[in-house]
């Protein structure tokens, strides 16, 4: 079943379908990434000098978009808030890991391989930024 990662949609498809395969839609599924990151961005900010805070939260969009998709100008802040940060660095490479692999696997054949890229893809251990997202996130 692929849905909303709405705990009531959960509930609600469990009450009726017994034990389904739920999976995450894209959408929803990126949404929690990009909220992540905004989490990440608001946390490292706070160090930062007020001018470099404000700017960064109104140019906020550059973490959002793909880097291929860039113009000149936003790679050169995103670059300057990636700098400032390892954690934000971190967060960013993480969403665009992800992004290039659903571009992957929409094409991809071979579930196996699907799967062991997902295994790949996703840091181990309680103390990765992967599962802190989730954990922060527990609905997911």
């Amino acid at each position: 079943m692929v849905m909303d990662m709405n705990p009531s949609f959960k509930a609600a498809v469990k009450k009726a379908l017994g034990r389904p395969v739920i999976v995450a839609d894209r959408f929803h599924y990126c949404r929690y990434i990009y909220w992540a990151i905004d989490e990440v961005r608001r946390k490292v900010q706070k160090e930062w000098h007020a001018y470099d805070r404000k700017k960064c939260k109104r140019m906020r969009h550059v973490l959002y978009k793909r880097n291929d998709k860039l113009t000149e100008k936003n790679r050169w802040y995103l670059n300057g808030y990636l700098g400032m940060s390892d954690e934000l660095k971190k967060a960013y490479e993480l969403k665009e890991a992800y992004c290039e692999w659903f571009d992957w696997a929409k094409t991809a054949e071979d579930m196996a391989e699907v799967k062991s890229r997902t295994r790949g893809l996703l840091p181990q251990g309680r103390g990765s930024w992967y599962s802190g997202v989730f954990k922060s996130h527990s609905n997911i």
